[in-house]
């Protein structure tokens, strides 16, 4: 049996231009760290040359073209694993939909499973090519990369290649940066393939251009203040203006309980914050002095799920 452990990730600025209906034609840079929240998988031999899965439901079939969950299918197929194989999941977070990039989180866990001495950028590249090739679903390539690299990370992407810049911030102003995070659960999940679409489909038909080289651009502004040691409030400055100009990349990003939630936390003494994912429901991400934590957390109703920053990507945690 092998087990792996990979993080979920908190997309800062950027998210949306690592799609390739828009990086093919104009480099997109995402911003982003992964957080002590994970994904778990475990794989292991089956001795009665079926195939099981168990992750929100539980499977059990002949071979790997029989099952539903087509991350795993893709997964098994994309190594010729056909039968004989069980494979279970379990996340701290679960459920899709939540904007933390566990689908990817999952298809990463589960190719580190199966061949666990495959290096960052590869295991990124066949967890993308599974998801968007093989299950075509329309992602971008931010997820992937952030579950296989972990920690702090500067990407930008083209359509020759995929530039990943590590920024390693000091342990006492990373400690600060991290007593200012506060996420919070909306309560509400959504299909993000649909607004993905929605953004790619645009993207394809030459449309909200400007719109994806504004948040590509100030992913780049981000990460050049950044790594000079930003302060907090600075930081809160940046997510605002992400998200003033991510909403009109797609109908649904938006509503009129997130705009809420948002402006209650604001009035209540955030620095700024954004919707995560795709949008629509999942997590609200705020950057706040932690004094007025317990205030935003009372004024919006909204449950508070505690975090720390993660420096480490997808490993194997037991192998055997």
């Amino acid at each position: 049996m092998r087990i792996t452990r990979t993080p979920l990730r908190i997309s800062l600025i950027g998210g949306g231009t690592d799609m390739p209906a828009f990086y093919e034609k104009h480099a997109g840079h995402v911003f982003s760290f992964t957080i002590n929240k994970y994904v778990y998988v475990s794989v292991n031999r089956k001795f009665d040359d079926k195939v099981r899965v168990s992750y929100s439901q539980t499977e059990t079939v002949n071979s790997t073209d029989d099952l539903k969950h087509d991350l795993a299918r893709e997964s098994l197929r994309l190594y010729k694993i056909m039968n004989g194989v069980e494979i279970s999941s379990i996340s701290d977070i679960p459920g899709n939909g939540t904007g933390l990039g566990s689908s990817s989180a999952f298809t990463v866990g589960l190719i580190k499973a199966i061949d666990p001495d495959i290096p960052h950028g590869i295991l990124a590249e066949r967890a993308f090519t599974v998801e968007a090739n093989e299950c075509h679903h329309p992602v971008g390539k931010q997820d992937q990369y952030a579950s296989a690299y972990g920690g702090f990370n500067f990407f930008t992407f083209t359509a020759k290649n995929v530039r990943v810049e590590p920024v390693f911030p000091g342990q006492t102003w990373r400690a600060g940066l991290q007593d200012h995070c506060l996420l919070l659960w909306t309560g509400i999940t959504r299909d993000a393939n649909e607004i993905l679409a929605r953004q790619r489909s645009t993207f394809m038909n030459g449309g909200n251009v400007e719109i994806g080289l504004q948040l590509s651009r100030l992913a780049v502004d981000f990460h050049a203040e950044f790594i000079h040691g930003m302060q907090p409030a600075r930081i809160g400055e940046f997510l605002g203006e992400a998200w003033k100009i991510k909403k009109f990349l797609a109908s649904g990003i938006s509503n009129n309980k997130i705009e809420n939630w948002h402006d209650i936390a604001m009035r209540a003494g955030a620095y700024g914050g954004k919707i995560l994912g795709a949008g629509g429901g999942g997590f609200l991400f705020f950057i706040a002095p932690p004094s007025t934590h317990a205030a935003i957390v009372q004024a919006t109703g909204l449950r508070r799920i505690d975090i720390n920053i993660e420096p480490e990507g997808s490993k194997v945690i037991y192998d055997d």
